[in-house]
């Protein structure tokens, strides 16, 4: 197939996507039902460890694109981040994970926001809101939104608020399959701020000892009561928009958009009557991106699956926190399991990873062709290395 055919399909279903939604890109607004509601909606997710403090575990959920000076957090759900130990079920062709039934959850709710003591206006600067974090072993913390120090309790410490979108890419460059190795590009969330959730957790205090080093890590946002039903959740970056929302090669679910179904899953046990619209919809989309350099570089196993479709189908944020997290961790570990070789880092993700170029150039080359890049590399400010890690938001001057 013809190259620049394909990079013309390309850009005009991602162009199509970007079109009708111009915040799409990690899990931002990733689902037609999260559309309406993205005060729920998962943005990004992060798993990684400090050199400073390398037995503490730093989680952050990102949520709500797009984020006002007066967003705030839902008070009628639950904003989790779940953790479960895992380990390599196999690796080559086979690679993939499992994942012990043991479940460590941080779960953060809040309350409505509410008038200062001192104020009885209703302006949103003169509002706060307040919530409770709770943490495996029986560990609580109060929570102040947007209190840039947070809460510090024994085994961990909590912020919430607004911070800058980490995330970043170029739209209109992906849309024009204009991708390369030295590609200069604009960045489309530049200045664009989200709703942040950091868990800096002690994991002698709050795992122990007994679980090992490496974690499946997952966010959620689930209804408060039980049952709860869960509206979004995220692992890896890009499973939902770029993975998963093509659905003119699927030729078995044409016309089903599976993302929504997706994003209610138990992340650990997927529902067996959807399987199959699933497997069928990673396989099609990532033959697809395999194509789009003219060449196969990922050979289909003996059943017609794509090698990656079982590593991603349940989409956990797999961390090894036995080795160093660095900026390019990032698929470490899938990708050293892929090629049947020890990884060196500890895989998750950090802030300031380009996970778009990481992702497109595993899907397009399989890691064995040019870097397939959109030309940004960096988000709108780097992360630092202190709590709460994330920049501080973007306030027009």
């Amino acid at each position: 197939m013809n190259k620049n055919w394909i990079l013309r399909v390309v850009a005009f279903f991602l162009g199509w996507l970007i079109f009708i939604n111009p915040a799409s890109a990690s899990d931002h607004q990733d689902a037609p039902k999260i559309f309406g509601t993205p005060v729920l909606d998962i943005s990004d997710l992060f798993a990684f460890t400090m050199p400073e403090q390398p037995n503490h575990l730093v989680l952050i959920m990102n949520a709500l694109p797009l984020a006002s000076e007066s967003a705030w957090f839902s008070d009628t759900f639950d904003y989790s981040i779940v953790v479960r130990p895992a380990s390599i079920s196999g690796t080559g062709s086979e690679a993939g994970f499992t994942t012990g039934d043991q479940e460590f959850r941080f779960t953060c709710n809040f309350k409505a926001p509410s008038p200062r003591r001192w104020s009885r206006s209703n302006d949103s600067k003169d509002l706060v809101q307040r919530g409770t974090c709770r943490g495996p072993a029986g560990i609580s913390a109060p929570v102040v939104v947007n209190d840039e120090d947070g809460t510090q309790v024994p085994g961990m410490r909590v912020f919430a608020g607004r911070r800058l979108d980490s995330f970043f890419l170029d739209f209109q460059r992906i849309a024009k399959g204009q991708l390369g190795p030295d590609v200069e590009g604009k960045n489309s969330l530049q200045n664009k701020n989200v709703l942040s959730i950091v868990i800096d957790a002690d994991m002698d205090k709050v795992f122990g000892s007994q679980e090992g080093s490496m974690f499946a890590v997952v966010g959620e946002v689930n209804t408060v009561g039980k049952p709860a039903i869960r509206v979004d959740r995220q692992g890896r970056s890009e499973m939902t928009n770029i993975t998963l929302s093509l659905k003119q090669f699927d030729q078995v679910n044409k016309d089903l958009d599976v993302r929504d179904l997706y994003n209610q899953e138990d992340t650990f046990k997927l529902l067996k009557d959807y399987i199959g619209a699933y497997r069928a919809r990673f396989n099609a989309n990532l033959g697809f991106w395999d194509n789009v350099d003219g060449k196969v570089d990922w050979q289909l196993k003996d059943n017609n699956q794509h090698p990656l479709t079982d590593l991603l189908l349940n989409d956990i944020l797999v961390i090894d926190t036995a080795k160093p997290c660095t900026e390019q961790s990032y698929f470490e570990i899938e990708k050293a399991i892929l090629a049947d070789r020890p990884y060196a880092t500890c895989g998750g993700r950090k802030p300031n990873e380009d996970t778009v170029d990481t992702a497109l150039t595993l899907y397009v080359n399989g890691g064995n062709g040019p870097h397939v890049g959109d030309g940004v590399n960096q988000p709108t400010q780097l992360a630092s290395n202190t709590f709460p890690y994330l920049a501080p938001p973007y306030t027009a001057k």
